[in-house]
């Protein structure tokens, strides 16, 4: 590749917010393994739910803490989200430093057919990819610290609900499990996707720079 061949970059700054950065990124979907076992948590989660509402000799034996659960959850979320925030932070950092002029050049120059992008441009995505889900998973943690527990908004409203019918906040309880369980196995799937992209792109500008080296560049 001929480093000294114009290059354009005007496409990396087309999107103006990390909503339409997002929506280049790859979807979950296109992974038949992420969504087998998204799926099967979700399926799990549901029968469990669906049980647990409707059939009273289960309700009476297991007493679920829901207030207790989403309350672990929701402190393991926002370390966990702050810690792979700060990870995602440096590792871009690192990136941006090491990645040579050349190297740059040359992953503008490949297009990606699979999702329309040059190569540069989708390991930016697929980063902020991961910033997104996980800011998205620190808010939603702090805001369930902030107004959930058993003396919270959300129990005030809890109660309020009971009383037009008990069965109103109970289904709703279950509807929040099924639906937090599965998105924070989501959440590590799509990590998992991360570090590989990532790799992908590192061992190609890996390839790139020995390819340099040999020619004499």
């Amino acid at each position: 590749m001929d480093p000294s061949t114009k290059v354009d970059f005007e496409g990396l700054f087309d999107e103006k917010n990390l909503t339409q950065i997002f929506s280049l990124a790859p979807s979950f979907v296109s992974n038949p393994f992420n969504v087998f076992i998204a799926s099967t948590t979700a399926f799990l989660l549901l029968v469990f739910s669906i049980a647990h509402i409707c059939i009273p000799s289960l309700r009476e034996a297991v007493r679920f803490p829901f207030a207790d659960t989403f309350s672990i959850w929701a402190n393991a979320g926002a370390s966990l989200a702050g810690s792979i925030l700060g990870f995602l932070i440096a590792g871009f950092a690192i990136i941006c430093t090491i990645l040579r002029p050349g190297t740059i050049l040359n992953l503008q120059r490949l297009h990606n057919p699979k999702y329309k992008l040059s190569e540069l441009k989708l390991l930016f995505v697929i980063f902020v990819d991961v910033f997104v889900q996980y800011l998205a998973l620190l808010f939603w943690s702090l805001l369930v610290v902030i107004f959930g527990g058993k003396t919270g908004p959300a129990m005030m409203l809890g109660i309020f609900l009971s009383k037009i019918n008990w069965m109103i906040p109970f289904c709703l309880l279950h509807v929040i499990l099924v639906a937090w369980g599965t998105w924070l196995v989501m959440l590590v799937l799509s990590l998992k996707s991360f570090i590989y992209n990532l790799y992908q792109s590192l061992a190609l500008a890996l390839v790139d720079s020995a390819d340099d080296f040999q020619r004499g560049l």
